[in-house]
Parts: structure tokens; sequence; C-alpha cells
């Protein structure tokens, strides 16, 4: 989880580190979604209270 947005380095992180889920209350940017969707990481962005943008992967947060 991230204050701000999840760039294509923020990805690498995460895919280095094998962490599955990747969450901002920021945006995500394009090419982080594609490298994550590539890459199998769970991408969420502008997530609030009630709300949330997801980019990539929603089966594993069990959205379809």
């Amino acid at each position: 989880m991230t204050t701000g947005r999840i760039s294509f380095e923020t990805i690498s992180k995460a895919a280095r580190m094998h962490i599955p889920i990747a969450a901002s209350m920021q945006a995500v940017t394009s090419t982080a979604v594609e490298f994550a969707e590539a890459w199998g990481i769970t991408t969420v962005g502008y997530l609030r209270e009630q709300q949330m943008v997801i980019h990539s992967h929603p089966e594993r947060l069990g959205i379809r």
C-alpha cells in the first residue's frame, strides 16, 4: 500500500519481492498495469473507503 502513484519501478520491486497485490490511494501508470498483467500482480488504484479501481488480475480479489 502506498499513498503515491504506482509506477513501473514499484511493480518491478513488488515482483522481485513476490508481492501479489500493489495498492495505492493515487493512480497506477499504464506501464505499471502492462507489466503487472504480465507478471501476475494485482494493481489497485484510487483506493478509498468504499471504492477502488482494479487494473489487473481482479480475480485475486474475488472479482471477475
